[in-house]
């Protein structure tokens, strides 16, 4: 049991701001380049980072990150190899739109994720030297997949902030896809902001798969407009430590949201996931349903919310949790909750922790299969509801793939114990 220090001191002291180097913060704090960095570097020196004891981050322990991952700047950006194209749409990194398209930058940065909604936020926002842009102009129907992979060519702190911008009437699909297989030791801290104008539709699949040396605290947040659509697949299949914000403004009328996850953590893996589905106006409509596993000594807490505001009447949201344990060791928190502010709405959630169906493993086992190939069976027909509706196939194989590795990899090491 932690005690009474643990939840009243901060997440973090003030040796990330002294890595950033004050100086340098003071002066994003004066920069006039971009609107949005003054702001974010008053509220990056203004603000405090969070205490364990608040509601957000109680189940998040960063404890166990080792130092080197924070006490010095990565030497050298993440890598950020953009592939996809499509007349008059705007793809490139951050740091090329900077300098290329400021004024669109200025128009929507810290719009979606204000620079003083918490510290790490302002931080990751003000000294922000790696990312991605895509905007779409009205009435554009990008044909193509387009796609983002991410990449750490270094050890030490990281700054990400991208952004998605889709005009009125335009449609767009992209994979963003997070993969470090390497022994660097990294913290990264990175903002996503997504608006989708009124009748747009992005189909967003994002996939987290990196090494137990590397550790995210992300906030990702989309705003959707009258008669507005999102599909959005995240996957998580490993990191050291992560804290990541999911949230949905649903502000339009009769905007929709469809939000599928899955994740699948092994030992020394620790993730925290807070989704967060705000009905902000009349007739909308939220699906959610996350999907996860973890082996070894792995910890994971999923919090998902539901908020629908006094205007939103005849607003419809949903949300489900479930999640394997496959060891004893594993740790899982499933945390549903609804706030309904209006009536003439439907809202439900339900959430789920349980083990491999002893039955269903004992029938595979039976006609004499293995155990551990009954498991991966199983467990891969358990992701399948999620992982299927990946429609890009050399993915969804690469998906399968990994899972299976996740579950060899643990039999393997309980073999050796």
């Amino acid at each position: 049991m932690k005690d009474q220090a643990f939840y009243t001191r901060p997440i973090f002291d003030d040796t990330m701001l002294n890595v950033v180097v004050r100086r340098e913060l003071e002066a994003r704090a004066k920069d006039k380049t971009l609107a949005h960095l003054e702001k974010a570097g008053k509220a990056a020196l203004a603000l405090e980072f969070p205490a364990a004891k608040s509601e957000a981050w109680r189940w998040t322990d960063f404890s166990a990150i080792n130092p080197k991952s924070y006490s010095t700047l990565a030497s050298s950006p993440a890598k950020f190899q953009i592939s996809g194209a499509a007349k008059n749409i705007v793809f490139m990194d951050y740091n090329r739109a900077v300098i290329e398209h400021s004024h669109l930058l200025d128009t929507y940065l810290g719009k979606i994720i204000p620079a003083d909604t918490d510290r790490f936020a302002a931080l990751a926002s003000a000294y922000a030297n790696q990312g991605f842009v895509l905007w779409v102009p009205e009435e554009t129907d990008v044909k193509d997949a387009l796609e983002v992979s991410i990449e750490l060519t270094a050890s030490g702190l990281q700054f990400s902030h991208s952004l998605i911008v889709l005009e009125a009437g335009s449609r767009c699909q992209l994979t963003i896809h997070r993969k470090n297989a390497n022994k660097h030791r990294s913290l990264t801290l990175e903002n996503l902001e997504i608006f989708i104008a009124a009748g747009a539709e992005l189909n967003l699949v994002e996939i987290v798969d990196q090494s137990s040396g590397i550790s995210s605290i992300a906030r990702e947040k989309a705003k959707l407009m009258a008669n507005s659509r999102m599909s959005w697949i995240y996957g998580h299949l490993g990191e050291g430590n992560a804290k990541h914000f999911i949230d949905l403004d649903l502000a339009g009328e009769m905007s929709e949201a469809r939000l599928r996850g899955f994740y699948f953590i092994g030992s020394k893996e620790v993730i925290d996931l807070d989704t967060q589905v705000n009905h902000l106006a009349a007739k909308t409509k939220s699906d959610l349903l996350f999907k996860g596993a973890a082996n070894g000594n792995g910890k994971v807490t999923w919090e998902g919310m539901i908020y629908v505001d006094p205007v939103a009447l005849g607003s419809d949201g949903y949300q489900a949790n479930r999640n394997l344990a496959l060891s004893a060791d594993a740790e899982i928190h499933s945390i549903p909750g609804l706030e309904i502010c209006a009536d003439d709405v439907k809202c439900s959630h339900g959430a789920t922790v349980g083990r491999i169906d002893a039955e269903e493993l004992f029938y595979l086992e039976s006609r004499g299969m293995p155990k551990d190939v009954a498991e991966k069976l199983i467990v891969n027909g358990f992701f399948a509801e999620v992982i299927d509706e990946i429609k890009d196939k050399k993915l969804h194989e690469q998906l399968s793939e990994r899972i299976n590795k996740k579950l060899s990899n643990y039999h393997s090491v309980e073999e050796e114990g």
